[in-house]
C-alpha cells in the first residue's frame, strides 16, 4: 500500500487539503491562546486576593484562640508558616506587578539572576506546609488552602 499524499495549496496564511481541511499558519494569533490568557488572569487575580485574606484570617484566629492552647514551640512553628507564606506572596505579587509594569520580568536583581528569584521561592514554600501542621483548628486548615492558593497562584506565571 502507497502512503497517503496530501497535497496542499496555499491562500494567503491558511493552507486548504485536498480532502477539505484547513491548516492554520503557526503565526496566527488562535482563540486558544486568549482563552488560555484569560484564564490564567482570572485564576491568577483570584488566588492573588485569596491567599492574603486567608492568612490574616488564620491570624485572628491564632491570636483569639489557638495560641493559648499551643505550647510555645507550635505558636512559633505555625507563626514560621504563616510568615513563609506571606512573604511568598508578597514576592510573587511584586513579579506580577512588575511583569506588568515592564511587560516582562528581567528580575529584581538583574537579568542574569532571574533563574535564582523564580525558582528559590519554590524551596521556600515547601517546608511551610508541614509547618503549618503545627497549628491547631481552623487557623491550621486556612494556612494549608492558604499554601495550596499559592501554589496555583505561583504556576500561573509557568508556560510550557
Amino acid at each position: 500500500m502507497r502512503p497517503r499524499v496530501w497535497a496542499c495549496r496555499p491562500i494567503s496564511d491558511i493552507e486548504v487539503c485536498k480532502d477539505g481541511r484547513l491548516i492554520r499558519s503557526p503565526y496566527e494569533t488562535t482563540n486558544d491562546f486568549h482563552q488560555e490568557f484569560t484564564t490564567r488572569l482570572i485564576l491568577g487575580a483570584t488566588t492573588c486576593a485569596v491567599t492574603p485574606t486567608l492568612m490574616i484570617l488564620a491570624y485572628i484566629q491564632r491570636r483569639r484562640a489557638v495560641r493559648l492552647e499551643l505550647p510555645n514551640w507550635r505558636d512559633g512553628v505555625g507563626l514560621t508558616a504563616m510568615f513563609i507564606v506571606f512573604a511568598l506572596w508578597l514576592i510573587e505579587t511584586a513579579r506580577w506587578a512588575a511583569i506588568e509594569a515592564r511587560g516582562e520580568f528581567t528580575g529584581f536583581l538583574s537579568p542574569s539572576w532571574i533563574e535564582v528569584e523564580t525558582l528559590l521561592p519554590a524551596f521556600y514554600a515547601y517546608p511551610a506546609l508541614p509547618l503549618a501542621l503545627a497549628l491547631k483548628g481552623v487557623p491550621r486548615l486556612q494556612v494549608i488552602a492558604a499554601w495550596f492558593f499559592l501554589a496555583v497562584f505561583y504556576r500561573t506565571f509557568w508556560y510550557a
